[in-house]
């Protein structure tokens, strides 16, 4: 469970950073972590290779939970950039639409 959570947070790190080609050689040092930790005493045969899929999964899964976090805050600024006024808000002391705009009279033309 700690090494899911392990590569979960890692994916998560990666996804802020790097583009998808990173998880390539991560996911082969997770594997590499996870077969040394059999060496370290985990009793079953088997248990080497859930821990590799497991790694491998959580890694991906971390990856694009972070990505989409990513996203999300980076479509929020964009967002805010595009707004007229929006960046600017609280500065000027008028809401977001500015002060209110005086009526336009145009005394040399006649009204029909």
């Amino acid at each position: 469970m700690t090494f899911l959570v392990f590569s979960l947070a890692l994916g998560l790190l990666l996804a802020q950073r790097f583009k998808v080609l990173a998880l390539v050689p991560t996911t082969m040092l997770v594997a590499v972590m996870a077969i040394a930790s059999d060496v370290a005493g985990v009793p079953m045969p088997w248990s080497k290779a859930v821990m590799v899929i497991l790694g491998a999964v959580g890694l991906q899964v971390g990856y694009l939970v972070g990505l989409g976090g990513r996203t999300l805050v980076a479509g929020g600024y964009q967002r805010a950039a595009q707004t007229p006024g929006l960046s600017q808000a609280g500065t000027t002391g008028w809401p977001i639409e500015g002060p209110p705009e005086e009526p336009r009279v145009y005394p040399h033309r006649r009204s029909s």
